[in-house]
Parts: structure tokens; C-alpha cells; sequence
């Protein structure tokens, strides 16, 4: 089994990166155990560690071509801090946990993660040693095969009531495509580059029609379906 640690811990070097910082693989066990640490004073302390294995590993980003097809994430377990390295993964984990699974992350054993060593926020001491939110490098959960990132989906859904109810709702498809074109608010929502696609494609009115969001009259004006 290769191992590498996520880098954030307190005995970590400044900038460590581990050799794979991006990689697809089916989760085969999670499991929590004790580690001893040197701090820089040369003293030791316990921490405990979250290990996430993974196998039939494919390699999306790595600086090592010499690897096997096991890898194990490595993560400070804090329970009870926010903004550790423990709570950003877990937050980004259970943004794709379906409601039958009720919070037990053994749930996602044998499905297919894309996990990434990306951009992230941590509280920690910064170089006078005030604490607060850093900038840092921690790992994530990007996606699961199979299982749909509820905050996104969310989100998109958001854009798609509001799209409906300021835009569609009473106009025509070519006054509708101008409303579209001109509401300022949208431009930042998640979901706003998917839903330009469609419309510059000409398939978003006719998809929310097939899905009984919208219906057209006998004048052509869209109309919300109200259920």
C-alpha cells in the first residue's frame, strides 16, 4: 500500500505536496487509528488519523510513474474544529451522500471517488502566529460515481426557479432568450454556463417542457406549471 500524508499536519515541512495530488479509485476501507508526531521542538505527540484506501487506482495528477494501484488518503482527525483538514474533506464527502445512507460514510465503500490535493481554506497560525483562515492544500472529495453533489444540484436548481419565474413564466421563447441575455443577477449563479449552452442551442425551453416544468400555450407564451 502506498501512503501518503495529506501535508497539512503541524509536523508537515512548509509546501508539502505528496507525490499523487489527483487520482480516481474505489474506496475499499476507512479506518481510524493513532499516529506519533514530532513537533519542531523535538518533542512527540498522538494524533489521530483518518485513512481512506483506495484501489484499482487510476492516476489523474502524480509526480511519481512508479506506482501500484493502491493509495491511502491521510487526514488529522478533529472532530470538533471547523476548518481543519478532517472538516473540509468531510464536508466536501457528504455534499454527495444520498439521504438513505443516514450519515454513515461506510456507506460509500466499493464506489468510485476522483479525490484531489486542491486549493483550500484552513484555520491555522499564519507567520506572526495569529490564528484564522489560511490559504492551504488539503484533499477533497471532486466526485463519486454514480451519486450527484447535492450543493451543486441545489444550486442549479436554484438558477432554474429563478430563470423560470422572472424569465420564462408569460413570454415568448425569443423574449424569454432576450430576458435571459439581459438579467445581470444570473451571470454568477452555479449552473449559469450549462444553462447558456442550452439556450444558445435552442433545447433549454423544449428539456423543461419534457420535465413538466414549463408549458407553451396556443400563442406560444410559456407558462409555469404549477403543481
Amino acid at each position: 500500500m502506498t501512503n501518503y500524508d495529506s501535508g497539512i499536519s503541524l509536523s508537515a515541512p512548509s509546501g508539502f505536496t505528496p507525490q499523487v495530488t489527483e487520482f480516481t479509485g474505489e474506496l475499499t476501507s476507512i479506518f481510524k487509528n493513532p499516529e506519533q508526531r514530532k513537533d519542531p521542538k523535538g518533542g512527540a505527540y498522538t494524533v489521530d488519523v483518518v485513512n481512506f484506501d483506495f484501489g484499482e487506482c487510476e492516476w489523474i495528477a502524480t509526480t511519481s510513474p512508479q506506482l501500484d494501484s493502491n493509495f491511502t488518503v491521510k487526514v488529522n482527525y478533529n472532530e470538533d474544529k471547523a476548518d481543519t483538514p478532517w472538516d473540509v474533506l468531510r464536508k466536501s464527502l457528504v455534499r454527495f451522500m444520498p439521504d438513505d445512507f443516514n450519515s454513515d460514510i461506510m456507506q460509500f465503500m466499493g464506489y468510485r471517488f476522483h479525490c484531489k490535493f486542491d486549493d483550500i481554506k484552513l484555520n491555522k497560525p499564519d507567520e506572526l502566529g495569529t490564528w484564522g483562515l489560511q490559504d492551504a492544500k488539503g484533499w477533497v472529495v471532486v466526485g463519486i460515481d454514480g451519486l450527484v453533489n447535492r450543493v451543486v444540484e441545489d444550486a442549479e436548481n436554484s438558477l432554474q426557479d429563478l430563470i423560470v419565474d422572472e424569465i420564462i413564466n408569460g413570454n415568448n421563447e425569443a423574449d424569454a432568450v432576450m430576458a435571459f441575455h439581459q438579467h445581470e443577477a444570473i451571470r454568477s449563479m452555479n449552473g449559469y454556463d450549462k444553462v447558456l449552452t442550452e439556450i444558445t442551442n435552442g433545447t433549454y425551453l423544449g428539456s423543461l417542457a419534457e420535465a413538466g416544468v414549463i408549458s407553451v400555450d396556443d400563442e406560444n407564451t410559456w407558462h409555469k406549471v404549477e403543481n
